[in-house]
């Protein structure tokens, strides 16, 4: 973590992470993260590679070399379990809410 705080689900264990905190996720292991209410910024380390693709079909180009303000929507659910299904992922839920 380089700042801010993000709350990760790793199977049946909750871990609050802040800078200097380091989280493995093993691979196939059901995990998911809450970024803080201050935003956060993390760097992943995937290996081996592919992860990179699935995040650029999820994203999209930024229209200027700024940082955008925090979005106030939530994510887009159904198009990120369509493109986990396309990556041989599943997505299996609910989000967790605590």
């Amino acid at each position: 973590m380089l700042d801010g705080e993000v709350t990760f689900w790793l199977g049946d264990e909750r871990r609050t992470a802040s800078a200097g905190d380091f989280v493995f996720v093993p691979r196939g292991a059901v995990h998911t993260f809450r970024v803080g209410a201050e935003g956060a910024r993390m760097l992943n380390v995937v290996s081996p590679a592919g992860l990179e693709t699935f995040i650029m079909d999820l994203g999209e180009p930024a229209p200027e070399a700024t940082v955008p303000p925090p979005s106030t929507a939530g994510p887009d659910v159904p198009r990120i379990v369509e493109l986990s299904a396309a990556y041989g992922a599943e997505v299996v839920g609910p989000l967790p809410t605590d």
